[in-house]
């Protein structure tokens, strides 16, 4: 699959002291962040549920059945979905991957754990941070633990997360107008990538597909508009903020998709461009403080954040100068 590899910043892991959640600093921003995502129709959200529908046409009405299509190691299991499937296409069964939706039949929505894991990744490449997996990443062992950045603020194995963001749900009342069916090239397998780099795909459908895509289709939704979700922010730095506002694109004025999140996106699906609406400052019975301009203090807290280390800026100049471009 064409992709480029990009590195993060120089030098290794590096530790601090993790800041708990359980009681607000008055040092640091504890509040709430409003967020405004934005797809386009040509780069329009596919965003799986991990089971796929089998539609067959008949005379009066349209039957439906879904199966499910494993994703962990069970072997049996993936070999079961394998012959549904099989079954159902020659029955002349439309196999459909389905999208996810706030309620069944109803609207699409982008989970937050799906934008907390875009988001994590490139906060990953800009920190010294860990690549946390099966047996590794930061933990909470000992009375006092030392973290990474990326497990400081997102969490890791026992830590709780200073950052957490809500369901994004689509602002279109006529959702139905904001959906449709594409055929998208499945894709082969890629490489693993090198150890510190993150696998970052271009803006635009890959060129040599014959080479790089297998020649059947997947049928799938996909979904475009205007998204809003909530960010809930814990005892975060300045600098922690900025560089969170930096992983989402924001500030970000150059060449290439601030954002790109969900599924197919060797095929150059999920640009997001990501906008602040409101922030306030404070929780509890302590008062709020709602912050003017909130999209232009997300952007200078981003670029205070970037510019505190040369390295932090020569990566995310590379991250989206890869994005940038056309496959």
């Amino acid at each position: 699959m064409p992709h480029s590899a990009v590195s993060g910043v120089p030098g290794g892991v590096r530790t601090e002291a993790f800041v708990p959640r359980h009681r607000i600093l008055p040092d640091r921003w504890s509040g709430s962040v409003e967020l405004e995502l934005e797809a386009c129709r040509q780069h329009p959200l596919v965003i799986g549920v991990g089971w796929v529908a089998l539609l067959e046409d008949q005379t009066t009405a349209r039957r439906r059945k879904r199966t499910v299509v494993p994703r962990g190691k069970n072997l049996q299991a993936r070999m079961a979905a394998q012959r549904a499937l099989q079954q159902a296409q020659e029955e002349q069964y439309e196999v459909v991957s389905e999208i996810v939706r706030e309620r069944p039949g109803g609207p699409p929505c982008i989970p937050g754990s799906s934008l907390k894991g875009t988001v994590r990744q490139v906060y990953e490449l800009l920190t010294p941070s860990c690549e946390p997996g099966p047996g590794t990443g930061c933990s909470a062992n000992g009375s006092e633990p030392e973290v990474c950045p990326a497990c400081s603020v997102f969490g890791g194995l026992g830590l709780g997360s200073r950052l957490s963001f809500g369901e994004g749900r689509l602002q279109e009342s006529d959702w139905k107008r904001q959906m449709e069916k594409v055929q998208v090239p499945l894709g082969r397998p890629p490489q693993r990538p090198v150890p510190g780099t993150v696998r970052v795909y271009g803006a635009g459908p890959a060129r040599d597909q014959e080479e790089n895509l297998r020649e059947k289709e997947q049928t799938t939704w996909s979904v475009w508009g205007h998204f809003r979700t909530r960010a809930r922010l814990f005892n975060l730095s300045d600098d922690e903020l900025g560089l969170v506002f930096a992983s989402l694109g924001i500030g970000w004025e150059g060449p290439g998709p601030p954002l790109r999140l969900g599924g197919k996106k060797y095929h150059g699906h999920g640009a997001v461009v990501v906008r602040v609406v409101s922030a306030l400052r404070g929780m509890g019975f302590g008062g709020r403080e709602a912050i003017e301009a909130p999209n232009d203090w997300a952007a200078e807290l981003a670029r205070r954040a970037l510019d505190r280390e040369e390295s932090r800026r020569q990566v995310w100049q590379r991250f989206h100068q890869a994005l940038a471009k056309e496959r």
